[in-house]
C-alpha cells in the first residue's frame, strides 16, 4: 500500500536531504515543512497517529495538544537521512538523526474513515493523497478540492466545503 505509486517514490525521495523547518501541531494532527533544493514540501496527516521520538522515547504525540509544539522544536533544523515507508502499507518513518524520527501510522479504519492516510503539498504545485484503502491521488494543488472531486481526479475528500 504505502510505497506502492511513482508519486509517492517521487514524495520520498524529495524528503532525503530536506530540513525539517516547520512542525504545526492540533488535535490529533500535524502538518511538517521540509525544505530542499526545490522548494518547500508540506507533509500532514489527521487520519493517521503520528508521534516524533528520540530513541524508544516518544517527545510528542498524536494525543498532545497544541501546547506541545514547543517539544517539537529538538527537530526543528534536522535534515532528513532516512524515509522508510513500512513494508506492507500503514506507516512512514522519517529519520532526522540524532535518534530523533517522526513516525505516521494509519489508524484503525473505525477512526476517521474517510480522512486520508497522509496529504503533501510538493514544491511544484502537486497534491499527493494517500487514501486509507492504499489508492493514491496525485492532482494539482492549485485547483480547488471541489472541483478535483467533481471531475473524478480526487477520489473523495472529508468535507466537499473547499
Amino acid at each position: 500500500m504505502l510505497g506502492e505509486s511513482d508519486a509517492l517514490r517521487a514524495l520520498y525521495e524529495g524528503l532525503h536531504g530536506s530540513v525539517l523547518t516547520r512542525a504545526q501541531v492540533g488535535p490529533g494532527e500535524i502538518i511538517v515543512d521540509f525544505a530542499g533544493p526545490d522548494g518547500t514540501l508540506s507533509l500532514s496527516t489527521a487520519g493517521s497517529t503520528w508521534c516524533l521520538v528520540r530513541g524508544d522515547d516518544p517527545v510528542v504525540t498524536y494525543q498532545d495538544d497544541e501546547n506541545a509544539i514547543d517539544r517539537f522544536e529538538i527537530a526543528t533544523g534536522k535534515r532528513v537521512v532516512g524515509v522508510d515507508p513500512r513494508e506492507g502499507g500503514g506507516g512512514l518513518r522519517i529519520d532526522l538523526g540524532d535518534s530523533l524520527a517522526l513516525f505516521i501510522i494509519q489508524s484503525d479504519d473505525g477512526i476517521a474513515p474517510d480522512v486520508p492516510v497522509l496529504e503533501a503539498l510538493t514544491p511544484d504545485r502537486r497534491m499527493i493523497v494517500l487514501h486509507r484503502d492504499g489508492l493514491v491521488d496525485d492532482v494539482p494543488s492549485d485547483v480547488p478540492i471541489r472541483e478535483l472531486i467533481a471531475s473524478g481526479a480526487l477520489r473523495h475528500w472529508p468535507s466537499d466545503n473547499s
